[in-house]
């Protein structure tokens, strides 16, 4: 009976008020830990409230802990789970606590790996099953659309907050460097993943430089994406959705047509 209202609550997509409570609170306990870990990196925040942090770190370890060991007791094959992409993460999620506890402060540091919580975000997006459930094939184009567009912005504040701390510990300690707070790396690193520049606080370190560039790189890969959603959200705003849907059968009909013909099209080149 607990192993079936657990695997309703936390393995099976659905749209019950249970479901939606628990994943909703896991996904707040995720941001907050990602929070904590950004405010921990001002040495004057956390010289004033070290028993704060402290307290929090474990309230939320023991939330992850509770979930993973939940996962494990639901797993069909637990060794799978374990050593699955997602099990990774849920113990890598818990283990900066365990570590803090034995207090190896040496490995504090890998409290960073928690940031890898933040792609659980992602299966929160499978609601997009539910509203093509209640909605039909008609609108699921148009709310498959705002689904896309929920991923890029998840997708964005994750790649933000892990380069941003990546690039604060490549710069921590680097003479003459801008960056010295979480603050100023993501201000940088925002900058470089929206392709304006890198921001007032620019890296010292070769490395540092090498970082942002490739930051800046994987920008224009999200900046490409962002464009080519938005345009056709827009389109959907102001041509209606049929419309839309027709210049986009329209596209596809001409890109198979030269797909399907293009050795006529290579004749009539070299003619």
């Amino acid at each position: 009976m607990l192993r079936e209202h657990l695997q309703k609550i936390f393995i099976e997509e659905s749209d019950s008020k249970k479901f939606w409570i628990v994943n909703n609170f896991l996904a707040i306990v995720i941001i907050a830990s990602v929070v904590l870990v950004l405010l921990e990196t001002n040495p004057a925040l956390h010289e004033r409230y070290q028993g704060i942090f402290t307290l929090l770190e474990y309230l939320i370890g023991a939330v992850f802990t509770i979930e993973y060991l939940i996962y494990i007791y639901l797993a069909p094959s637990k060794r799978a789970y374990i050593f699955s992409f997602y099990g990774i993460i849920d113990l890598l999620a818990i283990l900066p606590t365990f570590l803090a506890l034995a207090n190896l402060q040496f490995l504090k540091t890998l409290r960073i790996v928690r940031l890898l919580r933040l792609f659980r975000l992602f299966r929160l997006l499978k609601i997009l099953r539910v509203i093509k459930h209640r909605y039909g094939r008609e609108k699921a184009a148009r709310e498959l659309l705002k689904i896309n567009l929920q991923i890029y912005f998840v997708a964005f504040i994750l790649l933000t907050i892990v380069f941003s701390i990546i690039l604060f510990h490549i710069e921590e300690g680097v003479p003459g460097t801008q960056i010295r707070t979480i603050q100023d790396a993501m201000w940088s690193v925002m900058s470089a993943l929206s392709s304006v520049g890198f921001g007032n606080a620019f890296p010292a370190s070769f490395v540092g430089k090498l970082f942002l560039g490739f930051v800046m790189i994987v920008g224009v890969g999200f900046l490409s994406f962002a464009i080519l959603t938005l345009g056709r959200f827009f389109q959907m705003l102001i041509f209606g959705e049929e419309i839309a849907q027709e210049l986009e059968e329209f596209k596809s009909s001409k890109r198979r047509f030269a797909k399907k013909h293009r050795h006529l099209l290579e004749e009539e080149k070299h003619r």
